[in-house]
């Protein structure tokens, strides 16, 4: 059985044909979360607030605070200001998703390798072998 998960405005799960709507508040928030991380929301100029920003010698953190969501912590690579990993603070525990091998493909760079690990012990990998860009009208 293969269960998805998203946000559209509502939080909602499906498995086997069937959907169902997401109420409670926090896997609402945590379904915001998600799709503020899949749009990736931090290059946006609003919808969030800083919660603080961690600098270091090689990376700096930042924690956004999306509008009615869970926090957002986004590790940026100094040398060449990609991101590198991404925690949300769901109400399962902590959820991190790492970017690896990152390539130029026209004129964005896109990360080939992305691995999630969540609280559950669950690890999901996504290695794409190629990736075409096509412009938008």
């Amino acid at each position: 059985m293969r269960a998805v998960t998203g946000y559209d405005g509502v939080a909602w799960n499906a498995a086997n044909g069937i959907v169902n709507s997401v109420d409670l508040p926090p896997l609402v928030q945590d379904a915001r979360s998600q799709a503020f991380v899949d749009r990736a929301g931090w290059r946006s100029e609003t919808g969030f607030t800083i919660s603080k920003a961690e600098p270091s010698n090689h990376a700096e953190v930042v924690h956004y605070v999306p509008v009615g969501d869970s926090e957002v912590e986004v590790t940026f690579d100094l040398t060449d200001h990609l991101v590198r990993q991404v925690m949300v603070q769901s109400e399962d525990g902590p959820l991190t998703i790492t970017y690896s091998d990152w390539r130029r493909v026209g004129k964005v760079s896109f990360p080939f390798r992305r691995v999630e690990t969540s609280n559950l012990t669950l690890t999901t990998e996504r290695a794409f072998r190629r990736f075409l860009a096509v412009p938008y009208p």
